[in-house]
């Protein structure tokens, strides 16, 4: 048999191939083309000036389109806020989960000078809001954490009546540019939110 026979010989194979009305359904369904292809279309009719392999050349493009879509999805979905700018009640309630898991410091002091030489891998230098000295918060110490991804520095406090306070501070940037400054409630939790010397902080407590 010479290549010509050879090749007469698969493309009338190939030719009188027809997909099943399962695995039409399944193409329709992944590459959105419903109703463009009719149960009893063989292969070959679908591009009779190419070779009946055509086909699936454009079958396994949409795939890929569907792939790297799906992709992106879920890429941007697990993005913190799910791919939308967070909010004040996002940060808060992110915020309030932390401080109801009261996890232990890992550096205890109670000067923020300390503090800021012991967690060196912030991108930012903690500071010392006066709004702790208005509620008479006493620092117990701290330890890294996350707010939205975002390396953070998480400070345990107490109050006059032994209550724990946590404040949360972590460098501004354009992600957090939409949370406002406010005071949220949100799992019991009351959570302040402000802006002083380029750091985001959040004070979550015991609501008043």
């Amino acid at each position: 048999m010479n290549d010509h026979e050879l090749d007469e010989r698969l493309r009338k194979h190939y030719g009188e191939q027809q997909l099943s009305p399962h695995g039409l359904a399944e193409i329709r369904e992944i590459v959105g083309t419903v109703g463009a292809v009719e149960d009893d279309v063989v292969l070959a009719d679908l591009a009779p000036d190419s070779p009946p392999w055509n086909p699936w050349i454009s079958v396994a493009a949409g795939l890929v389109t569907v792939a790297v879509l799906a992709a992106v999805f879920i890429w941007a979905q697990s993005q913190p806020g799910g791919g939308h700018p967070p909010t004040a009640e996002i940060i808060a309630e992110e915020i309030a989960t932390n401080h109801n898991r009261d996890m232990p410091v890992e550096i205890e002091t109670d000067a923020f000078d300390s503090l800021a030489e012991k967690l060196d891998k912030l991108d930012f230098r903690p500071i010392s809001p006066g709004r702790l000295d208005e509620r008479e918060l006493q620092m117990v110490g701290g330890r890294y954490c996350k707010i939205q991804g975002q390396i953070a520095a998480q400070i345990k406090l107490r109050d006059a009546a032994g209550r724990t306070w946590t404040l949360y501070e972590c460098r501004d940037s354009k992600l957090l540019s939409g949370v406002r400054a406010r005071r949220v409630k949100t799992l019991g939790i009351e959570v302040e939110l402000w802006r002083e010397a380029g750091v985001l902080l959040g004070l979550a407590g015991p609501p008043d």
